[in-house]
């Protein structure tokens, strides 16, 4: 840009800047939407499946010491599921090509393990002895399970929005990895009969903390737009 001296002129527009925005949007062509839609399923299958893997290396569904209700078990899981998918249409569904608000995004990241969080207390408490403690069981299954589950969609997610976000690439980071926590937050109620609060946060909210700060840290690098004019 040039600017006259002791003159008070709008800036102007470095002669070619257009072309060589134009040759760097080519520079990176977009694959075929069949294409797309084959990856995003491909991701999808895969991360069902690791987490199926997980899951019953782990010794599958359990009951714990003590008969869990089945409508404990699937009001706590459908519940994660639903915050999840949620979770998900608020960073991902918009049809424009940008993010969220800076605003919505960190309203997502700090609200799904609240929410996930809250819905399983809710649910937990309304069943006796749903908040008791359990002895020897701090958490640390829980959270190697979560940590297992959530690193394949975690992946998934971030790639699928490599190099496309021009405005808060840490903040959708940070709600693409809350997504991710929420995903394993599923797996690992469906295998926890344990709803004491302490044992949840170590084992079910951590690692969706834990996920939000890595996709922080990996969304500077893996989404921002990252061009430079030539000249």
């Amino acid at each position: 840009m040039s600017r006259t001296d002791g003159a008070d002129h709008p800036p102007t527009l470095r002669p070619g800047l257009l072309d060589d925005v134009l040759d760097a949007v080519g520079a990176e062509p977009s694959p075929p939407r069949p294409v797309v839609r084959r990856r995003a399923w491909g991701w999808v299958a895969l991360s069902v499946a690791l987490a199926g893997g997980v899951f019953l290396a782990y010794g599958g569904l359990r009951e714990g010491g003590a008969p869990r209700p089945v409508l404990e078990i699937v009001a706590t899981s459908l519940g994660a599921a639903l915050i999840a998918g949620f979770g998900l249409w608020l960073t991902l569904g918009q049809r424009s090509m940008l993010s969220r608000s800076a605003g919505a995004l960190v309203a997502t990241a700090v609200g799904i393990p609240l929410a996930l969080l809250a819905w399983k207390i809710a649910w937990s408490a309304s069943f006796p002895g749903g908040l008791a403690p359990w002895p020897g069981r701090v958490g640390w299954p829980c959270l190697q399970i979560s940590l297992l589950t959530a690193i394949t969609p975690a992946l998934a997610l971030l790639l699928s929005r490599r190099a496309s976000e021009p405005r808060h690439p840490r903040l959708l980071g940070a709600a693409l990895g809350a997504v991710a926590g929420a995903f394993a937050w599923v797996v690992t109620d469906l295998w926890c009969p344990v709803g004491h609060v302490p044992h949840l946060l170590l084992g079910h909210v951590l690692p969706v903390a834990l996920f939000i700060g890595v996709g922080a840290l990996l969304g500077g690098a893996c989404l921002a737009v990252r061009w430079s004019p030539a000249g």
